[in-house]
């Protein structure tokens, strides 16, 4: 691949990354940091899913071992971080099964 080419797919990549990040989430109001650090952790953590390493609890679990906090209990989480998964698998184009 030449130089122009690697260029177009990073920003097509980047793209995709910043259109997870800024889309609402319904229930993310329950997490108590800004967006984009739980969506990070949760974008990084996508292939576990995916590949049935993880499970979304142990996401939720991983998610507050890095410093976030709930307003609400780990139970009510499950759903904004389902939701962000099945977006990210929609933006994506990868199969997952929840």
């Amino acid at each position: 691949m030449d130089t122009y080419e690697q260029r177009l797919e990073i920003k097509k990549r980047q793209a995709k990354v910043q259109a997870i990040i800024n889309h609402t989430v319904e229930g993310e109001g329950y997490i108590n940091a800004t967006s984009k650090e739980w969506k990070n952790i949760v974008l990084k953590k996508f292939n576990h899913i995916q590949r049935k390493e993880w499970t979304i609890e142990k996401l939720v679990d991983h998610i507050e071992a890095e410093g976030i906090t709930f307003n609400q209990s780990k139970s009510l989480i499950v759903y904004p971080v389902r939701e962000c998964l099945l977006y990210i698998s929609k933006v994506a184009k990868k199969p997952l099964e929840l």
